[in-house]
């Protein structure tokens, strides 16, 4: 087994090249292209960069390439999205319901739907964010949005 401490990296990419491995000498290479770093460089513009810098540059990249705030959708949609896959997350409770598409958008990223309100004044929603977020933050979220906005 490989632990990798570097890879090939293009900043503000949302994605690595090639993990780094050292050869004799202190060349670097491409680990699965086998490619050098110069190659690399010229190929992909990306530069060898420590695994940790590089994922963490990539979470900043996929929130703010992927991540949207809410947005009003029908009923229809927030139903047809419930009933094709298995609901992930899947929280009722109050007057708020919220669940995720299992499949991720990219990284932890994924499809939220959400009922807030019952009957004829429920209102539903759609917006991409982590897998792992609270329901809480996500009802504070579509809350924020329907929130009257404040002439300035």
């Amino acid at each position: 087994m490989n632990n990798y401490t570097h890879c090939f990296y293009k900043p503000g990419a949302t994605n690595m090249e090639d993990v780094a491995v050292q050869k004799l000498g202190g060349f670097w290479f491409g680990g699965y292209g086998g490619k050098s770093r110069a190659a690399i460089l010229e190929e992909t513009g990306a530069e060898l960069t420590e695994i940790d810098v590089a994922v963490a540059a990539i979470d900043k990249a996929q929130r703010e390439t992927l991540c949207t705030g809410p947005a009003r959708i029908t009923y229809a949609t927030f139903m047809e999205m419930l009933e094709v896959l298995p609901p992930q997350r899947w929280m009722r409770g109050g007057h708020s319901e919220f669940f995720h598409i299992s499949e991720h958008i990219g990284g932890p990223y994924v499809s939220w739907y959400a009922r807030v309100g019952e009957g004829d004044y429920a209102k539903y929603y759609t917006l991409v964010e982590h897998c792992g977020i609270a329901h809480s933050v996500l009802l504070d979220m579509v809350n924020k949005f329907e929130a009257p906005k404040k002439a300035t």
